[in-house]
């Protein structure tokens, strides 16, 4: 992405991408990228999203790789690639080695050897499956205990672990023959869609054994694994057929309401209340705490003003949900807020627990619902979660006591590189359509759609991050600030599409998930040294999305790989989901504004920088992560 600057533009931060080398042995081709094998292909067809050797921590996290040196050997059609790493100040060694030596043949070896005792989930290699081509597919499992099972990958997203006691896994990717084995440990397999992770994830060590445990030491723990791939690909399918130019279709459905997301503890700005004015935001998701004082809510008020008003309650560990939420109308009552949804769950819930159980004692998820409609005759109750979608499937709502559902995601649970941040958008629409079959005919409004993470359900707290990196499980994601944001966010909306989505938060107005410049403990930069800067891309996205609301949608076709759309039959919203240049043919001549690294400057010192005069043509091209809003010029179909 060129310069320091444009990088920070990009991605809010000037630490560099991961450098994404590629590896090939004939028709076999690989990607090392961060230490970790990403997008095996066999004759362009990808088979293996991606293998990775880690070590996680006793609450989930990953242990960062310590004094990481990699090797990498290419002879005629063979390669072999080998990273030596510690992690937690040296109390493990891990090696890991990638080679292909022979046709169609990948091995994959991990070595982890403990110099202290040291506590882990999980330690070892995890493969992980796409969907594309995968979901619904036959397959067959091998297991410990030498027999063999027909089965078929997941269509709807399971909430519990679909396959087990796993040692080999046979398939067919787009016509492409895949055979896996795996030994050293006992394998399990989980649906990553629940935490919008674009793969199914193949991982020891089952997660019915306790955790943390502990890596003895001096002990070795040793695993491989073995991709074999045969097949030519189907005859007519082009491996990356590129798109001649966009199409425009016909109407067909309606637009989701743009909502903005509000934490009552979360400070805010003078002039916020204007700008969101501006960004035409019309509803408003507010997440407190039962017990909020009335002063707080009274300084909200301004900001909320008489926007459609959905309360995202949490009743606190130990409360009454009854007495509780009546308290807290009466508080709304007297600062003058007026809730059209409330959606009640206690503090317990906000932790994932397994589908089996144990579940929290004290109140339910039910009980919050029942208390909340006693409280709020007059509002739609909400059933769901106020967490991810794992949590959701895990616990799903009571139709019969639920006017509506919601819940959030996060893309940074298990990865925090660009590329994964970005295919998590391919999981959103079996996440849209499993939510939907869980509650039928309700209706479906998303909470916060973000990037960082909103609440930790699988820990004590989320990664700190004073350095402003990309890190998993962190509150604060640099690229929110960046145009990577933007872009994102008309993907997820882009993935709506046919889906029966109402509404989703795409943006907070401050903070770490926010759309508009505020004072902050984390690094800004650019920001923080530009008092003029005071919106960020997102803003804008926000802004035109907010007013395409309810506007019919129409699909667009021809979209290139990486490309994402949200139309109307008068503009299109295009996104460049990637770090590459994409060239575009338009349907029609067009107004365009481009959100871009050149004009990220002027847009992040002007609201109103959507309606100032754009360029007319007839393509465009968008760099890195860019934005470009369409306007359709002169008579067209």
């Amino acid at each position: 992405m060129g310069d320091v600057r444009s990088q920070i533009f990009a991605c809010g931060t000037a630490e560099p991408a991961g450098i994404v080398r590629r590896l090939q042995s004939g028709p076999l081709s690989l990607d090392i990228e961060g230490g970790a094998v990403r997008a095996v292909r066999w004759q362009g067809v990808e088979v293996v999203r991606g293998v990775i050797c880690l070590v996680r921590d006793a609450h989930w996290g990953t242990y960062p790789a310590e004094a990481a040196s990699e090797d990498t050997t290419i002879e005629d059609e063979a390669f072999h690639y080998e990273r030596r790493f510690s992690v937690a100040d040296g109390a493990a060694d891990c090696r890991f080695i990638v080679a292909a030596d022979q046709p169609g043949t990948l091995d994959i070896l991990a070595e982890i050897t403990a110099r202290r005792r040291l506590a882990t989930n999980r330690a070892g290699l995890t493969l992980l499956h796409p969907i594309a081509a995968v979901a619904g597919a036959p397959v067959t499992l091998h297991h410990i205990d030498g027999s063999r099972e027909d089965t078929r990958f997941p269509e709807r997203i399971q909430p519990a672990q679909p396959a087990f006691d796993i040692v080999g896994i046979e398939h067919v990717v787009d016509g492409v023959a895949v055979v896996i084995d795996f030994v050293g440990d006992v394998f399990e397999m989980e649906d990553q869609r629940n935490w919008t992770d674009a793969s199914f994830k193949t991982y020891c060590r089952p997660l019915d054994l306790p955790t943390p445990y502990q890596l003895e030491v001096g002990s070795t723990l040793q695993q491989r694994i073995t991709i074999r791939c045969s097949g030519e690909l189907q005859p007519g399918r082009p491996a990356n057929a590129a798109a001649d130019g966009l199409t425009l279709g016909l109407p067909g459905g309606v637009l989701p309401e743009v909502v903005l997301a509000l934490d009552a503890n979360e400070p805010i700005a003078p002039g916020t209340a204007d700008l969101i004015a501006t960004a035409r935001v019309r509803s408003i998701a507010l997440r407190l705490a039962d017990d909020i004082d009335a002063g707080r809510l009274a300084a909200l008020r301004p900001h909320i003003g008489h926007r459609d008003l959905t309360i995202e309650a949490v009743v606190a560990e130990g409360e009454d949900p009854s007495s509780a939420l009546a308290g807290l109308r009466q508080r709304l009552d007297s600062a003058g807020i007026v809730a059209h949804r409330v959606l009640a769950l206690p503090a317990p819930y906000l932790a994932s627990h397994q589908p089996s159980g144990p579940w929290p004692p004290g109140a339910t998820p039910h009980d919050a619902a029942m208390a909340a409609r006693a409280a709020f005759p007059d509002a739609q109750i909400g059933g769901g979660m106020l967490t991810s979608f794992t949590e959701f499937n895990r616990c799903p709502p009571d139709p019969s006591l639920s006017d509506f559902v919601s819940h959030g995601t996060t893309a940074i649970v298990h990865a925090a590189d660009d590329r994964s941040v970005m295919e998590t958008l391919e999981a959103l629409p079996a996440i849209f359509q499993s939510a939907a079959a869980l509650a039928p005919g309700r209706p479906y409004r998303l909470g916060l759609i973000s990037i960082g993470m909103r609440s930790n359900a699988y820990g004590p707290e989320r990664e700190p991050d004073p350095e402003g990196r990309r890190l998993a499980m962190a509150k604060v994601d640099p690229r929110q600030r960046g145009l990577f944001a933007a872009s994102f966010a008309v993907g997820a909306m882009s993935a709506t599409e046919g889906s029966v989505v109402e509404a989703m938060a795409l943006a907070s107005a401050t903070g770490p998930f926010g759309m508009i410049r505020s004072a902050a403990s984390w690094p800004q930069p650019y920001f923080d040294d530009h008092a003029e800067a005071i919106v960020y891309p997102l803003f804008h996205v926000m802004r035109a999305l907010a007013g395409l609301a309810g506007l019919p949608r129409c699909q667009v076709g021809g979209l290139p790989a990486g490309i994402a759309a949200v139309a109307t039959n008068t503009m299109i919203v295009l996104a460049n989901l990637t770090a590459e240049v994409r060239e575009l043919v338009l349907p029609w001549r067009a107004n365009i504004r481009l959100l871009d690294t050149s004009s990220f400057m002027a847009a992040a010192a002007d609201p109103l920088w959507l309606d100032r005069p754009g360029d007319t043509a007839d393509q465009i091209t968008l760099g890195a992560y860019s934005v470009a809003f369409l306007t359709f010029t002169g008579d067209h179909p």
